[in-house]
């Protein structure tokens, strides 16, 4: 009952930007506690996010290639920052859920799969650099 409420909840259109902004404010306490504790491993999300928009901007890289979408935050977090977005993931609950949550979003192609085999699909249809943040681990 609990997860069919959730699902009704996640197709309003209002969901995904209020879950997105409430996502930012953890991640940025997250980030004040992380500082404030001396920096121990391991490094909170949104430090992670900065390595990836610094080596874009050093690289010139447009595309973002993902194993392990889990939420989708990080892709959340890419957006701006990347023409497009490859996002793969293995649990099928957790694809579908990035599914709605990117739905509309023409930049962003995720895929179902295991990372190891479906990789070298994505690798194909991609014609220049791109960065590779391979997060893909059981969840």
């Amino acid at each position: 009952m609990k997860k069919r409420i959730k699902q009704i909840i996640q197709k309003t259109p209002f969901y995904y930007p209020f879950h997105n902004w409430t996502v930012k404010k953890k991640q940025e306490k997250e980030f004040r506690n992380w500082e404030r504790e001396g920096k121990p491993d391991p490094p909170p999300h949104i430090v992670k996010q900065e390595v990836l928009k610094t080596y874009a901007e050093e690289f010139g890289l447009t595309i973002l290639v993902e194993t392990g979408t889990f939420y989708g935050d990080m892709i959340e977090a890419m957006k701006p920052h990347f023409n497009s977005l490859y996002s793969i993931e293995l649990s099928r609950e957790l694809y579908e859920e990035a599914q709605n949550r990117f739905r509309g979003e023409g930049k962003i192609e995720l895929i179902h799969g295991n990372s190891g085999i479906r990789l070298g699909d994505v690798i194909s249809k991609i014609d220049k650099p791109a960065l590779f943040w391979l997060d893909g681990h059981y969840s």
